[in-house]
């Protein structure tokens, strides 16, 4: 069923949702924000594409409700159609057109000029639906209510026409209103109509007087140039008001009088006036910002501390001098023992050794860099950039020491722990423990996060108890036992060492910076080289101990 509602000059289709009517009329003088005029036909530039016009109740911008569909030019005027939004704002739109609330397309233009009481220029960019238009048919950005102005009507009928002389006629409109500050304002609209035979002309003048109620400082009465639109209280729409003796100047009162008037309209916070828009961003071409705005330099940002060396330093440290190392080793040790004496055989044992050899490892990194950096004197970005790369070479270094010392250790489970004795402490304890039966002096633990957590939360004298209990048979002190967190290990690993039982050497002043000339592509050549070695002496000496077995 199509049900379909006519008010006035609006028809509303329910069915469809639409809402058609008169824009703007042709040749019908109507009151607006910019003053009383007609509008003839061209005068206004119609959008091509109606879609893009947003549509709104009484020409607040914020209660929209639809977009347009149709506008077309016809000799009665601009006609618009509107389809309002299935939401409850658009459900509003169409109830308040069916029951006549508002039955009153009110057109809303930019770049209005105004001459001799016509418009000659404008742009249609919106419309809004009003219950009392300032056009009989439609209306202009805003409408007027009658409830505060007193209007004045005088008509010139002294004069007895003379067949063929000019006809003359002229037509007074008053309008009287007293503003927010008190004081009366006078709006004097003088229209004169000549008709000489085939040919009538039109002329309409407009005076404004403000009467105050109480005569004004003349130190504090400043000029300000009026270059400031705003729009009235809603229903009360009215031109920007100024004395009389300064046509082209606000004076103070007056000015406080329109801030007044906008502080207090419906529209607050929504500028009727056709301002454009000049954002600071965005894609629409009128953006400045990102053209203009000059960006501040940060330089290089900060992305947590420089990866120091871990393992490293917790091992012996030596300075690599050759391609290849050698060393030995016992495997059977002479032995001194008892001795029975008195010209009996001393005793004498087989001692064996065996060779041990060491290979070295080599690092390097290298990067062809545009020489621009270096002809604009850019010289920055590649310190900074050798610079984090001598800390990545430090950290895999430290990585590949860490992976070699794995490996030479010792593996062995925790075994089974007393019940209140905390995982982590349990692990630490043994493993120091069986460092200390192979005859050496643990220095250092690496304990895996998910252990260092636990042992964060386990009270502090009962952690120096067990430790200083299994140290202390060798020192009877903790001081110099590193707890180390390490995020490389595995989960529920803690490898506990002697620092005499490894080593790491290093080729000296490593990393090497090497740089060349690229002549033939306008780059500079610019190299890390770095050269390290693992040297694992005691594997008995370097425990990690691991959680039981699944099933073990």
């Amino acid at each position: 069923m199509q049900i379909t509602f006519e008010a006035n000059t609006l028809t509303a289709n329910e069915d469809d949702r639409i809402i058609s009517g008169v824009l703007v009329p042709y040749g019908e003088q109507g009151k607006s924000n910019l003053g009383a005029f007609s509008v003839p036909r061209g005068a206004f530039e119609i959008p091509t594409d109606p879609s893009q016009m947003g549509v709104n109740v009484e020409h607040a911008r914020e209660a929209a409700f639809g977009h347009g569909v149709t506008i077309t030019d016809s000799p009665r005027g601009v006609m618009f159609a509107a389809r309002a939004a299935e939401t409850p704002e658009g459900d509003q739109a169409l109830a308040d057109a069916r029951s006549g609330k508002r039955t009153h397309w009110s057109v809303e233009a930019a770049n209005v000029v105004v001459k001799a009481g016509q418009a000659v220029a404008g742009r249609i960019f919106g419309a809004a639906l009003v219950a009392k238009p300032a056009f009989p048919s439609a209306t202009l950005m805003a409408a007027f209510e009658d409830d505060d102005l007193t209007e004045i009507t005088t008509e010139d009928t002294d004069a007895e026409p003379v067949e063929g002389e000019p006809q003359e006629t002229t037509e007074t409109h008053v309008d009287e209103y007293v503003d927010e500050d008190g004081n009366t304002v006078t709006e004097t609209r003088t229209t004169t109509t000549v008709v000489d035979g085939n040919t009538t002309t039109i002329t309409t003048e407009t005076e404004i007087t403000e009467t105050p109620t109480e005569t004004p400082d003349p130190a504090q009465e400043d000029n300000i140039v009026s270059t400031l639109t705003a729009s009235a209280r809603r229903g009360s729409t009215r031109p920007n008001r100024k004395p009389a003796t300064e046509p082209d100047s606000l004076g103070l009162t007056a000015l406080c009088s329109l801030i007044s008037d906008a502080a207090t309209s419906q529209n607050h916070g929504t500028l009727m006036a056709a301002l454009t828009d000049i954002p600071f961003t965005g894609t629409t071409g009128k953006a400045l910002g990102e053209k203009t705005s000059v960006p501040e330099f940060l330089g290089q940002l900060w992305n947590g501390s420089p990866n120091p060396r871990r393992v490293i330093p917790l091992l012996s440290n030596g300075t690599l001098n050759s391609i290849k190392a050698k060393g030995w080793r016992f495997t059977t040790e002479p032995d001194v023992t008892e001795w029975a004496g008195n010209k009996t055989a001393v005793p004498s044992g087989t001692v064996e050794v065996e060779e041990v050899t060491y290979d070295f490892q080599r690092f390097a990194g290298a990067w062809d860099i545009a020489r621009e950096y270096i002809d604009f004197g850019e010289t920055e970005v590649i310190e900074q950039f050798l610079l984090k790369a001598t800390e990545n070479y430090k950290k895999n270094t430290d990585t590949w020491a860490l992976t070699k010392l794995k490996e030479f250790a010792t593996v062995a489970e925790v075994g089974t722990l007393p019940a209140e004795v905390p995982e982590v402490v349990g692990k630490l304890v043994r493993g120091a423990l069986r460092v200390i039966t192979a005859d050496a002096l643990p220095t250092y633990a690496l304990i895996a996060p998910d252990l260092y957590e636990q042992l964060l939360f386990t009270k502090k004298d009962d952690v120096l108890a067990y430790l200083e209990m299994s140290l202390g048979l060798s020192e009877g002190t903790v001081d110099n036992f590193a707890l180390v967190p390490e995020k490389r290990l595995a989960a529920g690993e803690v490898l506990v060492g002697a620092k005499q039982a490894a080593w790491f050497d290093e080729l000296g002043g490593s990393p090497i910076r090497v740089n060349a000339l690229d002549i033939a592509k306008g780059g500079i050549d610019e190299a890390l080289f770095g050269y390290g070695r693992f040297r694992g002496e005691y594997a008995d000496a370097v425990q990690l101990v691991t959680s039981a077995a699944v099933g073990g």
